[in-house]
């Protein structure tokens, strides 16, 4: 499941993961948008917050990493 999928069939928005994470709500929409990826550390906590739903591991890992 994508992150997007994930927000939408949990109605959550891009500012809750935001404010869960300590990011800034761009921050997540440019992750949901494939512009870059999130650290390794904020994968795992984001497959923590959708109990797996939105795996650690599968993130496309563009040539530049994101916060």
């Amino acid at each position: 499941m994508t992150l997007s999928e994930w927000l939408e069939t949990n109605e959550r928005s891009a500012a809750w993961l935001a404010r869960q994470l300590e990011v800034s709500r761009e921050t997540v929409s440019a992750w949901i948008a494939g512009e870059f990826s999130p650290s390794v550390e904020r994968a795992v906590k984001i497959e923590e917050i959708t109990g797996g739903a939105v795996r650690a591991d599968g993130w496309a890992r563009p040539a530049r990493e994101g916060v």
